[in-house]
């Protein structure tokens, strides 16, 4: 466990830091689109990785157990998130 550097006492706010190292960027605006928090984490994270993956044209592939470790989405939300915003599994649109 860390140490708070004034006190020399264990630091809880940073190890909890330190065990949580990957973040997702969470926009409003993707609620509207999306229908839920969890669509707009989702689509967020679609659009993210779209943008990351312009030499094939900005399609990616993603297995639902890669989303559900980078988002914690389970896969039956999933499934019902694909449906509202049209994101497919294969590459087709959904």
């Amino acid at each position: 466990m860390s140490v708070h550097p004034r006190s020399q006492e264990p630091d809880p706010w940073k190890a909890e830091y330190e065990c949580h190292d990957r973040f997702i960027a969470f926009n409003r605006a993707h609620v509207m689109i999306a229908g839920s928090v969890s669509g707009a984490v989702f689509l967020g994270q679609a659009v993210y990785w779209s943008k990351r993956s312009q030499p094939r044209g900005g399609w990616f592939f993603k297995s639902q157990a890669e989303w559900m470790d980078e988002t914690g989405i389970k896969e039956e939300e999933q499934v019902a998130i694909r449906k509202l915003t049209h994101i497919s599994r294969t590459g087709a649109p959904a």
